[in-house]
């Protein structure tokens, strides 16, 4: 998971990330654990991956997190498209990364990327990215 905001003169920053392989119940507690950590008035990003499965992991999801600021959207391009334009943003040095012992690995995956066995920070940075990125739709939900 990213933890990322942007700023009023539209620079990404990126405050913490966490990593781990973890079975789906502890993730959904990791999830839980950093929404309750952001507080309720921080919006929990999630992309919804395509199919059955995508969907009813991304309900199970916003399920869990019944009392938080939840926007999940469908993706429907390849993870290396969706990565690109943050990508070369974060290379291009013009992310600001709060300091951190995740910060090396980050940089690192991005640096490399597509070419990195892991690409999970990678996913999960332009995943962000991407929500903070595209307005709201005026209509509500993105489900």
């Amino acid at each position: 998971g990213v933890d990322m905001g942007l700023t009023r003169a539209g620079r990404y920053v990126v405050f913490d990330v966490i990593r781990g392989q973890w079975d789906s119940y502890s993730r959904e507690m990791v999830i839980l654990r950093a929404a309750a950590r952001d507080g309720k008035n921080v919006e929990v990003g999630l992309e919804q991956e395509p199919g059955s499965g995508g969907k009813e992991s991304a309900e199970n999801t916003v399920r869990m997190l019944a009392g938080y600021r939840v926007r999940v959207v469908r993706v429907d391009t390849k993870k290396v498209d969706r990565a690109d334009t943050f990508s070369t943003a974060v290379n291009g040095g013009n992310v600001t990364l709060i300091d951190g012992d995740w910060v090396a690995k980050f940089v690192e995956e991005f640096r490399w990327f597509p070419a990195m066995r892991t690409k999970d920070q990678v996913d999960a940075g332009s995943g962000a990215f991407n929500i903070l990125a595209v307005p709201k739709r005026r209509c509500g939900a993105l489900r």
